[in-house]
């Protein structure tokens, strides 16, 4: 279902209700949003395949994932997982709605540096920060939906995070 985005050109309308940056979106859009900005950050390395989508149905409704790890500098991992939930609109385009987000940085073959999600409780956002050197566990801070941040915010985070500790 994934592909670059070598000559794709951007969605024309992009579907955004409210200051959510969580809310309702055009699948097209929310799409070509990721890929773009996984194959632009900085932090990424680009030698590795990026997350993909897969869609699939349950009880007729259609629902898509996006999974899969993320190679960062520093030896940096950051994995992936968001359930989408989704709906047909009146012109048949695809909107879409994440339900359910875990981003899970660590040090390979080593510890947890930062973790964020939602897993448990679909109402219950949140943030898990650890000791960069250790992976000892330091804090579990509550988040809003509005405030849990987008994937490239993550990334953002963990350079930043990275450079800090200078790993």
């Amino acid at each position: 279902m994934d592909a670059d985005l070598h000559g794709v050109v951007p969605p024309s309308e992009r579907i955004f209700q409210g200051p959510d940056p969580h809310d309702w979106n055009s699948f097209e859009n929310y799409r070509y949003l990721h890929i773009r900005h996984l194959e632009n950050h900085p932090f990424v390395d680009h030698s590795y395949p990026i997350p993909c989508f897969n869609q699939y149905d349950v009880d007729g409704r259609v629902f898509i994932t996006f999974a899969g790890e993320v190679y960062c500098l520093r030896n940096v991992i950051l994995s992936v997982r968001k359930y989408i939930e989704t709906e047909h609109m009146q012109n048949g385009q695809l909107r879409v709605r994440c339900l359910s987000y875990s981003y899970n940085a660590r040090i390979a073959g080593k510890h947890n540096i930062l973790r964020y999600d939602n897993e448990d409780d679909l109402d219950d956002y949140h943030k898990h920060v650890f000791d960069v050197t250790s992976g000892t566990p330091l804090a579990r801070i509550r988040m809003t939906r509005r405030e849990f941040p987008v994937l490239h915010k993550v990334l953002d985070e963990l350079m930043d995070l990275a450079n800090a500790a200078d790993l």
